[in-house]
């Protein structure tokens, strides 16, 4: 049996969110965080934990899309499941899920944690992404 829609978000659910920003938004899962990061150009990872303990993940999943389409530049996402995020957490200064981390050319260059305003992610977007504007 299918759960509600209104029932509350579990790990299932986020990974379903998870794969349907994959397919229409061309976002990624990167079974190798390094490997991702590394890459050139700007990047976004959202380290996500189990909407059960941390509500706020799913809040962040679901208007990730937006939240991009806020950015200076162009960006890769990537969407870190809350193993992988736990595994990888202390390699991207992560402490409070969720948190978006944003690097450049294998750098970290910014993160944003919890949910935040549209104001609010849009002045932090603008600061931590506009060097890559100038840079370009």
């Amino acid at each position: 049996m299918d759960p509600s829609p209104h029932a509350s978000p579990d790990i299932s659910r986020l990974l379903t969110l998870f794969a349907r920003l994959v397919s229409q938004h061309r976002f990624q899962a990167p079974a190798n965080v390094a490997e991702f990061v590394a890459a050139p150009g700007a990047a976004l990872l959202l380290f996500a934990e189990d909407p059960k303990r941390v509500p706020e993940t799913w809040d962040v999943a679901v208007v990730l899309p937006d939240i991009v389409s806020l950015s200076p530049c162009p960006l890769r996402v990537g969407l870190l499941d809350p193993a992988t995020a736990r595994a990888a957490a202390a390699d991207y200064g992560v402490q409070v899920f969720p948190t978006l981390v944003f690097t450049r050319d294998g750098q970290k260059i910014g993160r944003i944690e919890r949910m935040q305003g549209w104001s609010e992610y849009r002045e932090l977007l603008n600061a931590i992404l506009k060097p890559e504007l100038e840079m370009s």
